[in-house]
């Protein structure tokens, strides 16, 4: 199951490949209820590929907070896509990192409130309204949280 672009208070949830929506405010993935991708890797670190994870209990009682592993496919190289992520997810005071994969997609890992990550795909979308990319979020998992990290990184291999 794919999680494509739409509007932004929409859940939309679609089995096949995405049209190409030219609207301006466009968030990619809905942020409440939505299933997780099945993914039986997503959060341990050496199958993310993360650095290695700091996790303590005392995150997990932070209400509001989650940390997202997602993994995005489509136009997501050689287009400013790791780069608008780190910026916008500074600026909005995020956690996280992303990295090029191999095979062409993007991987991600983001922490904050859900208004916060709400608003990054919010802000992240609107550098993209004159050149439009299309992409998907192939697969987004609520994995556990990081308390050693201090912003937010563009990670390489």
């Amino acid at each position: 199951m794919r999680w494509f672009r739409g509007r932004e208070d929409s859940r939309t949830q679609q089995q096949s490949s995405p049209a190409h929506d030219t609207n301006a405010d466009k968030t990619n993935m809905p942020l409440a209820g939505s299933p997780a991708s099945g993914s039986p890797a997503a959060g341990t670190s050496s199958a993310s590929g993360s650095p290695a994870a700091g996790t303590s209990s005392a995150d997990a009682s932070r209400a509001g907070v989650r940390r997202l592993h997602m993994v995005f496919r489509g136009e997501v190289q050689g287009v400013g896509f790791r780069w608008n992520a780190l910026h916008v997810a500074n600026n909005l005071d995020l956690t996280g990192w992303v990295r090029n994969e191999w095979d062409g997609s993007v991987t991600m890992e983001l922490q904050g409130t859900d208004d916060r990550i709400a608003r990054f795909f919010t802000d992240f979308n609107k550098q993209y309204q004159r050149y439009r990319i299309d992409y998907v979020i192939d697969e987004k998992d609520d994995i556990p949280l990081r308390d050693d990290e201090g912003d937010f990184q563009v990670v390489f291999h």
